[in-house]
C-alpha cells in the first residue's frame, strides 16, 4: 500500500514545501470502474484507500475531495465496493 500511494505523497510533500497546505487539496476516487477499464478496484482498494485517508491527517490540508463513479455502478463488483467503501469512510 505505501508504494501504491507514493505517488501521491510525493506530490503533496512537494506541494507544500511551496504552498501553505492549508492552501492544498487532493482529490481522487476510490471506485472509478468505467467502461472502458481505465481503472479497476479489486481485493486491496478498501484497504489502499483507509491507508491513503489515515495518512492525510497528518497534513494540514485544505480539504479532501473523494469523487463517486462516474457511472451506474447497478450489477457490477464496483456497486458492492462503493457502498461498503463509502459506509466505511463515514463512520
Amino acid at each position: 500500500m505505501e508504494n501504491r500511494s507514493r505517488i501521491a505523497f510525493e506530490i503533496l510533500d512537494a506541494v507544500t514545501e511551496v504552498w501553505d497546505s492549508k492552501r492544498v487539496a487532493i482529490k481522487f476516487s476510490p471506485v472509478m470502474l468505467s467502461s472502458v477499464g481505465i481503472v479497476k478496484p479489486d481485493e486491496e482498494t478498501i484497504a489502499l484507500f483507509k491507508y491513503i485517508l489515515n495518512k492525510l491527517n497528518h497534513y494540514n490540508l485544505a480539504f479532501v475531495h473523494i469523487v463517486g463513479s462516474s457511472e451506474d455502478l447497478s450489477g457490477t463488483p464496483g456497486r458492492r465496493l462503493a457502498r461498503k467503501l463509502f459506509c466505511s469512510f463515514s463512520q
